[in-house]
């Protein structure tokens, strides 16, 4: 990931463990890095922070969606709820099954440079990729989809499975639901994920489930979130039409 400069007097926002951009602002009161790469930040109550300097965001509003590079590939969050998004260099927006489309927020010096007129005007004399038949089209499309295996998941006995259905998608005939995974007994948390006819994103990784349940949260980006209210949880699914099943 590009580091953004900053400068002292300047109001920033800064990227939380989870991928969301902080609704809070900060003051930059040291913008010169420690030798562990921290840069000195004034929250709104006064204190001071120290924040990698590598999570400092400039120019972001707090709504937007900040792209994330893993690996070589780029991927955002939706700000209202955890869909996380495979983006490419082109686009200019997120858009979240339930809560449409976000603003991206791309990091100065990280979006990859394209030309795009240059692209289109070189299409016509370039070489044509050869189509795949038809029957190979549909045999790569439902490969790329993995099922879930809801009886499963809802056979653990410290898990409760509670669903949305109905979201709002872009297509009409696709039964697009979200779901919230709630681990109920010691430290609970809970795992949030959207299905398409059953099946996850084309591009969506396979649920960490075992993961989840021994609550081994792996280095960087989670997938799941600390429940400080278990109960309290319970009743905001509720609230927003989730269902337990």
């Amino acid at each position: 990931m590009a580091t953004e400069m900053v400068s002292q007097q300047q109001y920033v926002r800064i990227l939380n463990v989870d991928g969301h951009v902080s609704k809070s602002q900060y003051l930059i009161e040291v913008d010169k890095p420690d030798r562990k790469g921290f840069v000195l930040l004034k929250n709104e109550a006064g204190d001071l922070v120290k924040v990698n300097q590598r999570r400092v965001l400039k120019n972001c509003d707090a709504g937007d969606a900040f792209v994330i590079e893993v690996g070589d590939k780029f991927r955002a969050v939706c700000p209202n709820c955890t869909y996380v998004q495979e983006v490419t260099p082109n686009c200019e927006f997120l858009t979240c099954p339930t809560h449409g489309q976000t603003k991206l927020h791309w990091k100065e010096g990280e979006r990859p440079v394209t030309d795009i007129a240059q692209n289109e005007s070189t299409s016509e004399t370039a070489e044509k990729p050869e189509v795949a038949p038809t029957s190979q089209k549909k045999e790569t499309k439902s490969q790329s989809q993995q099922a879930v295996n809801f009886d499963s998941l809802k056979s653990h006995n410290e898990t409760e499975l509670w669903t949305k259905k109905g979201i709002r998608f872009d297509h009409s005939k696709i039964d697009a639901q979200a779901h919230v995974l709630l681990f109920v007994g010691d430290n609970p948390r809970k795992l949030c994920f959207n299905t398409y006819d059953g099946n996850l994103g084309k591009k969506a990784k396979s649920l960490p489930i075992e993961e989840f349940l021994k609550n081994e949260k792996p280095e960087g980006f989670s997938s799941w979130y600390d429940v400080k209210n278990i109960e309290k949880a319970k009743t905001d699914l509720t609230s927003k039409n989730y269902e337990k099943q």
